[in-house]
């Protein structure tokens, strides 16, 4: 029983964190692309009560990664180490511009772009890590033995740019429910253009995973 049960709640785990941290991540994305002050800081609004619980998600999953794989994780690490750094400092940055936003009179100038671009970077780095698990990351029997610089191959980045795209559409989603209708307005409109896109896009990545090529393995 147990050996589908860690693996279970290992994939549970990380599918709560892509949607339920996801659709913040893409506010903060969608934050960067209006012009309008006042929408601006009713997105961020819209994320603040709820965008420090998420995470516990993401630290789940890692926990079992970690204690439950412990073959997995040593084996994955080394070529995820730039894009796993990519997201903590992501991560990092969203978190500071949404805690000291209304602390200092430079707000509006600084904390806000300082939120988009976290945000994007987060969920960039976090598509081109499952991109570099999913496509470029070679396993021998004990150890990796691949290119460190796996995640910077095409189909990764490609899958990061997939990845900001979908939580891009899961913010829409968000603010779409929420009561403002200038809110509503932008994300249906945001939903119109992104998806076409984003599809696209979606369709590339799973053409080029399953895509025939030549062996990853090395002797």
């Amino acid at each position: 029983m147990l050996a589908w049960l860690w693996p279970a709640q290992l994939a549970f785990g990380l599918a709560a964190y892509l949607v339920l941290d996801g659709f913040d991540l893409g506010a903060g994305i969608l934050s960067g692309l209006t012009t309008s002050a006042s929408r601006r800081i009713r997105i961020v609004a819209s994320i603040a009560p709820v965008w420090d619980g998420l995470g516990i998600w993401l630290m789940t999953a890692g926990t079992l990664l970690f204690g439950v794989f412990p073959a997995i994780y040593s084996i994955s690490l080394p070529a995820l180490h730039a894009p796993l750094a990519a997201i903590l400092a992501g991560l990092l940055v969203r978190g500071i511009a949404l805690e000291f936003r209304r602390q200092t009179h430079a707000s509006p100038r600084v904390w806000h772009p300082l939120l988009f671009a976290g945000s994007l970077l987060a969920a960039f780095a976090q598509g081109v890590a499952i991109g570099t698990c999913v496509k470029s990351v070679p396993f021998g029997r004990i150890s990796h033995v691949g290119n460190e610089l796996a995640w910077a191959s095409v189909f990764p980045l490609w899958c990061g740019v997939g990845a900001a795209l979908c939580y891009a559409l899961l913010g829409a989603g968000w603010l779409a429910l929420q009561g403002d209708p200038d809110l509503q307005r932008f994300a249906c409109a945001a939903l119109g253009r992104l998806t076409p896109l984003t599809i696209g896009v979606l369709a590339a990545m799973f053409a080029a995973a399953f895509a025939p090529h030549a062996t990853l393995h090395s002797d």
